[in-house]
Order: C-alpha cells, then sequence, then structure tokens
C-alpha cells in the first residue's frame, strides 16, 4: 500500500512539474512574440514615414497636371489620412505594456523564510511554493497573451491600412512618372 501512495505521490509530482515547465516555456514565448510584434510595428512606423515623405512630396508638385486637383490631391489626402490612422495605432501598439514575470529567486527565497518562520513544515513549505509558482505561472500566461492578442489586432490593421496606403502612393508615382515620360516617348516615336 506504501508503495502505492509513494508512486502516486511521485506522479502527482511529475504531473505538476510538467504542467510548470509548460507554463514557463508557454510565457517565454508570449514575452518573446510582444517583442517580436514591436520589431515588425518598428518597421511599419518606418514604412509610414517615408510614405508620408513621399506623399508630401507628390503634394508639392501639384502643378504638373490638370488632373492635379480633380485626382491627385485627393488620392494623397486620403493617403495621408491612412498614415495618420496607421501612425496612431503603431504608437498604441508599441505604447509599454506591463507583462507579468515570476518572481525573482531573491523574492521566492525571502518568502519561503517567511513560511519557515511561521512554523510550516518543510513538505507543508514545498508545496504552497510548488502551488504558488504553478498559479502564478498560469496567471502569467493568461496576462500577457492578451497583451499580445491586442498588439496582434493592432498590427493586422496596421498593414490593412499601410497597404492602402502603399497602394495610392504607388498608383500616383506611376501617374506622374507616366505624365512625365509621355512627351519624350512620343518624341521617340516621331524619330
Amino acid at each position: 500500500m506504501r508503495f502505492v501512495l509513494r508512486a502516486e505521490a511521485d506522479s502527482v509530482s511529475e504531473l505538476f512539474k510538467l504542467r510548470l515547465e509548460s507554463a514557463q516555456k508557454y510565457d517565454d514565448s508570449e514575452r518573446s512574440l510582444g517583442d517580436v510584434l514591436d520589431v515588425k510595428a518598428s518597421v511599419a512606423l518606418v514604412a509610414v514615414t517615408f510614405l508620408a515623405g513621399v506623399s508630401a512630396q507628390l503634394i508639392t508638385m501639384q502643378g504638373l497636371s490638370p488632373l492635379w486637383s480633380k485626382i491627385q490631391l485627393p488620392i494623397q489626402i486620403v493617403a495621408l489620412l491612412l498614415l495618420s490612422v496607421t501612425g496612431a495605432l503603431i504608437i498604441t501598439e508599441l505604447w509599454p505594456s506591463d507583462y507579468l514575470a515570476l518572481p525573482t529567486p531573491k523574492d521566492d527565497a525571502d518568502w519561503i523564510e517567511r513560511l519557515s518562520v511561521a512554523g510550516k513544515s518543510a513538505t507543508e513549505v514545498l508545496d504552497t511554493v510548488s502551488k504558488r509558482k504553478l498559479s502564478s505561472a498560469i496567471e502569467g500566461v493568461e496576462h500577457n497573451k492578451k497583451i499580445n492578442d491586442r498588439k496582434s489586432s493592432l498590427l493586422h490593421w496596421v498593414f490593412k491600412l499601410l497597404a492602402g496606403a502603399l497602394t495610392l502612393v504607388l498608383a500616383d508615382l506611376l501617374f506622374v512618372a507616366t505624365s512625365l515620360l509621355w512627351p519624350l516617348l512620343i518624341s521617340l516615336a516621331r524619330v
């Protein structure tokens, strides 16, 4: 009978260790994902800055075409509006978040010391510490996942809006290039 109880205790201990390791690994991956999402947002911010500069240059070229005020200017205004919203979403994504982390080894040691001084047996202290570690790890995973889900959703919209602005700016650049090259192509065709 003692052997069975010992085997059950060992399997419960192994199961606990497995759950704790799994939660800690998942938590590590969530925090790493947060870093990756921030890097992507930073790259998108560079693209927004570049496209806003190109759009501003296109607006300053307003006298090149009679279609400017009817088509090109509104296109650039829409592109700049999309870029402005995109920039705001990027700043929201990059805003510092409070990721939860497990207690430091010193915090753990201090807490264990307080439990021991309170008169708990070594088994009770180990059981209490184990339960706290697991619940803290699970709570951290859930909290950090919510942060990353929000960041991911914001980035999803960032890239959709960025694609729209990029399409408008590139279409306008193509129109400007065509209108500038068209007289040259006509003169070459006459030769």
